[in-house]
């Protein structure tokens, strides 16, 4: 790809609900990197803020150099415009 693409990287977190080993009820957090470049990358720059409520649309991307899966962001939309 080229070098003068602007590209932004973040992660996100999804909450989860689930029933442990122990038969307990646990909540926790699911950590998605995402990727995204251009026009999208701008967008995210200017306006995306820690804590804000988004969904997005994507496919998974295995980075076989470093064997982590990531998201590549086709699309995104904002829920929330203030960080909680």
């Amino acid at each position: 790809m080229e070098s003068d693409v602007l590209r932004a990287t973040f992660t996100i977190a999804t909450p989860t609900t689930y029933i442990d080993e122990q038969g307990m009820k646990s909540k926790g957090d699911f950590k998605h990197l995402c990727i995204a470049y251009g026009k999208l990358a701008a967008i995210i720059d200017r306006h995306l803020m820690e804590g804000m409520e988004i969904a997005i649309e994507g496919i998974l991307v295995q980075n076989e150099s470093t064997n982590q899966t990531l998201v590549q962001m086709n699309d995104l939309l904002m829920l929330s415009n203030k960080s909680k």
